[in-house]
Parts: structure tokens; sequence; C-alpha cells
């Protein structure tokens, strides 16, 4: 979205994404079968790009992605963009400064970060200068284990042992298995959690 506002307003951008494909959590950690937790109007980044005609649609998270990769080629978002990269690092860069009081135009010349991306690959170091920085960390961060939450006794548990989202490239178990008469424990308040539920 804000690589949208600038392409509108014809501001220089460059977007870089950890992901080889435009799509966050939607990509890399939602399931096939996940469903939006609000409806259509909550999910909608502009009225030409309704996610489905009946605003009470929760739609899927495909949906989301393919609406998103339309907006992007619309908006010519893949030739500003270097995908499967991560930022290592940011730093100030000096400004000039000059005696002169009443020119502080000089005080703003030049870019104001130098911004170190690594090619997550590759391992390759590209560099960008940049006059701001627009810094969106996914809500979600590495899912935990039952081990890691500090679950005892897994052995006792006779069913299959899942995350509600996407772990290591594999949907969760939750979403095409029959729960009706188990007994499930679900750890968790989250989007995922609160949809295996």
């Amino acid at each position: 979205l804000a690589a949208k506002n600038c392409a509108e307003r014809g501001i220089p951008y460059l977007l870089v994404d950890r992901e080889e494909i435009f799509g966050g959590n939607w990509h890399s950690l939602s399931n096939n079968y996940s469903q939006l937790q609000a409806f259509e109007p909550m999910y909608r980044w502009d009225s030409r790009y309704k996610l489905d005609p009946n605003p009470l649609t929760k739609n899927s998270g495909q949906q989301v992605l393919d609406k998103l990769h339309e907006m992007a080629k619309d908006f010519e978002v893949p030739s500003h963009s270097w995908m499967h990269t991560e930022v290592v690092s940011v730093e100030n860069l000096p400004r000039p400064t000059t005696n002169n009081r009443s020119s502080k135009s000089n005080n703003n010349k030049g870019p104001r970060f130098l911004a170190i991306c690594k090619d997550v690959s590759t391992g390759e170091e590209r560099q960008v200068t940049c006059d701001f920085l627009c810094i969106t960390c996914g809500i979600i961060a590495n899912q935990w284990t039952a081990q890691e939450r500090g679950v005892k006794d897994l052995t006792k548990f006779k069913g299959i042992v899942t995350f509600a989202g996407k772990h290591e490239g594999h949907d969760s178990a939750v979403g095409n298995t029959d729960l009706t008469g188990k007994q499930v424990v679900i750890l968790g308040s989250g989007a995922f959690a609160a949809e295996a539920l």
C-alpha cells in the first residue's frame, strides 16, 4: 500500500522484501484454508480492488494474495522492488552544514539514510540511500513448538500436535482433520488460533 501511494504521487521508492513474492504473512504463514477474521471492507486497500462483490464475505488468504498481486502489477511495484532481500543495517548519513542561517535548504541536501541489504539466496550485499524509511515488520514472528512453550508430557497426546498456521511450508493438519468428538487443546490467541478454535 505504501508502494502504491508512492507510485500515485510520483515519489521514487524501493520496496525491500524478505519473501520471494508479495504477500508477507499471507504468503509465508497462512494456510490454504485460512479465512480473513474480518469482512471484506476491512481488507480493501482501494475501491478499485475489492476482494469480493459481497462486503459480508470473509475471503481466503489466496484471494488476498491474488488481489495484492494484481494491484502490484498495475502500479509496476515489481520493477521497484528487491525481493528475497533483507535489510542488514541502516545508518544515518552525515548531513552537510552551513553557517549561513538564511540558507536552510542547504541543510537538507543529500540522502539521510544508508540501508545495507543482503540477498537471502546468494548473500550478495547491495546498498541504497534514501531520505525516508518505512519499516513494516510482520506481526507474526516465528511460531513456537509445544516444547518451546513448556508443554510437558507430549507423549500423552494421542492425536496430531500441529501448528495452527503454516510451519516449514506445511499446512496445519487442523484444516483438513475432522475434530468432531475429539479433545483439542489450542495454545495461543492469534488469528490462526482463533480460526482453529
